[in-house]
């Protein structure tokens, strides 16, 4: 019975550098997977805020308006009050109805603006969440599949160089060098065999 020495050893440590390899390579695609998915996560908050703060806007600016539409409405009756016309009714009525109407509209579309920029800035928030979602599922798929690579390189090997393991001599050893027992003992103790 014969022992194949170092090609069996070379390739034993070919495959466990092959499976290092591939575990270093997942941790690193899986690290660069999971910054991905940290600043996916920023940017949707960012975008949220940038939201609030529209809606926030657009409230101050339907306040503006309002503010604005009361002020010309008071100067417009006092200027009719000053000129003897009754407010109550007639064209002085309609003239404060539109006055009226007018700021009701300055102030929807202020509050329409806000919210279509809100809504718009709330999509960009659900998009950096669904890229945070996926970076954080390629981390994992990267840490599998390097698992799985890792565990590949050391079957192959062991698949491949099963019988030289095992010493039964099963596996073809054509390119590998072969040192029977008794040279190997005699390798060992140092005793020369003649």
């Amino acid at each position: 019975m014969c022992i194949v020495v170092a090609p069996l050893v070379a390739a034993g440590i070919a495959a466990g550098v092959s499976a290092a390899g591939a575990a270093a390579g997942a941790v690193m695609a899986a690290r660069s997977a999971d910054n991905q998915a940290k600043v996916a996560n920023a940017q949707a908050t960012i975008a949220g805020q940038q939201a609030n703060a529209a809606q926030d806007t657009g409230l101050y600016n339907a306040q503006i308006a309002y503010r604005q539409g009361a002020q010309r409405m008071g100067a417009l009756r006092a200027q009719m009050a000053a000129n003897g016309v009754d407010i109550s009714g007639g064209s002085a009525l309609q003239e404060q109805q539109g006055l009226a109407s007018t700021t009701g509209m300055d102030a929807g579309q202020a509050m329409y603006e806000a919210n279509a920029q809100a809504s718009a800035f709330r999509n960009q928030a659900a998009s950096a969440d669904n890229q945070a979602s996926a970076a954080r599922a390629s981390a994992t798929n990267s840490l599998i599949g390097g698992s799985i690579s890792a565990a590949g390189s050391i079957a192959s090997f062991s698949t491949q160089n099963w019988g030289d393991l095992m010493g039964d001599g099963s596996t073809e050893t054509s390119s590998m060098t072969v040192v029977p027992h008794a040279t190997l003992g005699t390798l060992a103790t140092g005793n020369s065999a003649a």
